[in-house]
């Protein structure tokens, strides 16, 4: 179960420093809440909930509402499968907003002013049904990284000669060399892709860290910099914690998190089409830094970065 609440105070003003001056101000609360329970023999129950309290407009307000969903899924075919039957606000099938808007009218004179005042209720049916059948075909694994050959071994090729290469780079060539150095590229007749060498990281088994923490972490790929937050926490000898990509804004857990001096370690599932993968995390820390490499199997490996946030 996970959930969380937004609160703010909002001021508003229309800036006029007459008699047509308005304003209003007033709290704005909302929130949610989600479920997940796994049951015997591949059923599970889901609900989801959402509120949003009244709403402070410059000339009044717009009332809350509330949304919720419930959903039985059951699984078949060791877990390859799965149907499910979701029913929402099955007990308030109708939505009921309303609004309340203050006005100032002035007499033709301009001697004097009236208030208007215009209260309305907005309906709607969101009374709803779902069936969701899924089956996963195939199986997408990060546990090993395919051995890259190098395509060019000639001295000369290297050197600079007719093939287009350059010094130290590793390259598949498919419709014209490209030169550079010091990277790899793929120049099957578009840009290169370069991926990042892997951080060197030195480790001490016996030096004594404290790993847990909230940590802002920065993973640099071929695509650009990614990253998010990282929460580590320790009960007795036993380290846990979650990862939280910034993109995404989704909790994932950590699993066999493994501190061996200034050593960290843990893996992390994620989702693709279906498909379950593992990634591996694995750096040193160094007081507040934390220094490492992401493995996503096939898709390479990463230089991360992070740094504790302070308490």
């Amino acid at each position: 179960m996970n959930g969380g609440v937004d609160t703010y105070y909002t001021v508003l003003d229309n800036g006029q420093l007459d008699s047509l001056n308005v304003s209003n101000s007033g709290w704005v609360v909302s929130g949610r809440l989600f479920g997940n329970y796994t049951m015997k023999n591949g059923w599970g129950l889901q609900f989801f909930s959402h509120f949003r309290g009244r709403q402070v407009n410059l000339q009044g307000y717009q009332g809350g509402f509330r949304m919720y969903s419930l959903a039985l899924r059951k699984e078949f075919n060791n877990k390859k499968g799965s149907i499910g039957f979701g029913l929402e606000n099955f007990a308030t099938p109708t939505l009921k907003v309303k609004g309340e808007t203050i006005s100032r009218s002035y007499s033709s004179d301009g001697t004097g002013y009236y208030v208007v005042n215009q209260n309305s209720t907005n309906l709607s049916k969101i009374l709803s049904f779902r069936v969701n059948v899924s089956y996963r075909i195939g199986k997408m694994s990060f546990d090993q990284q395919p051995r890259r050959k190098r395509s060019v071994n000639n001295d000369d090729l290297k050197e600079g000669g007719d093939g287009g290469g350059g010094g130290g780079m590793d390259q598949q060539q498919g419709g014209g060399g490209q030169r550079g150095g010091g990277q790899r590229a793929n120049t099957g007749g578009g840009q290169p892709s370069v991926t990042k060498p892997a951080a060197e990281v030195k480790t001490d088994p016996t030096a004594v860290i404290t790993a847990e923490g909230n940590w802002e972490y920065a993973v640099e790929n071929p695509q650009g910099a990614s990253g998010g937050t990282l929460k580590i926490t320790k009960e007795g000898t036993v380290y846990s914690g979650v990862i939280i990509n910034a993109r995404f804004n989704r909790e994932t857990p950590i699993k066999d998190v493994q501190v061996k001096g200034n050593e960290l370690s843990f893996t992390y599932e994620v989702n693709f089409g279906g498909n379950t993968s593992t990634i591996l995390v694995k750096g040193a820390i160094t007081g507040d830094q934390f220094t490492g490499n992401m493995t996503m199997g096939q898709f390479g490996t990463f230089p991360m970065t992070a740094k504790r946030k302070p308490q």
